[in-house]
């Protein structure tokens, strides 16, 4: 599948895919996934050929490796912000492990959360309201630091610290997305207008 999820590496060969907001499922199944998205509004309308992740405002790419599906949002921060004002990943999250993490956009932000089965193991949500590098101000910090996240939280970027601190929990991005597709949804009556060429 072509696509334009470019994938970028660390130093240390850790990797990710060009996107603000990810979502790792453990041992879920496809259809469950989408029956428990449509439950919380979430239709798909259509699988995509290719992906962009600025083509239109409800597209994401869902892809599984070993035992985590992966979901990767555009860079319109769709579902984002649709999670933040539903909080469908915590309604999953009581039945599965689930781990998200986001990086503000033209700031410094970061957050990630760690829930299995209900319970938060993890969640530290870091703001950056002056847009300055160094000026972090945490605004979420709950359960204990996971392994690796006093080591990874001194590094500078915000990728670098999220990355490494979710390597560290044993789960990966995907080496091939090829076996993952990009998929058009929509929020009740929006229809996922197309945003660009």
């Amino acid at each position: 599948m072509k696509n334009k999820l470019r994938r970028i590496e660390l130093k240390n060969g850790r990797w990710w895919y060009s996107s603000p907001y990810f979502i790792f499922i453990k041992n879920i199944r496809e259809s469950t996934l989408f029956a428990l998205l449509e439950k919380e509004g979430i239709t798909i309308l259509e699988k995509l050929d290719t992906f962009h992740p600025i083509r239109h405002k409800y597209e994401f790419f869902i892809s599984h490796w070993k035992d985590w599906a992966t979901i990767m949002d555009n860079w319109w921060y769709s579902l984002s912000w649709y999670n933040q004002r539903n909080s469908i990943f915590d309604k999953i999250g009581k039945d599965y492990e689930v781990f998200e993490c986001m990086v503000g956009d033209v700031d410094h932000s970061f957050s990630f959360k760690y829930q299995k089965k209900g319970k938060i193991i993890r969640h530290l949500e870091v703001s950056n309201l002056s847009y300055k590098k160094g000026d972090l101000k945490i605004e979420i910090d709950e359960g204990s630091p996971l392994p690796g996240e006093a080591k990874f939280l001194k590094l500078d970027g915000q990728y670098e610290k999220i990355i490494n601190i979710l390597y560290e929990q044993g789960i990966e991005f995907p080496k091939d997305i090829e076996n993952g597709g990009g998929y058009i949804y929509s929020l009740g009556e929006d229809k996922g207008k197309r945003l660009g060429k």
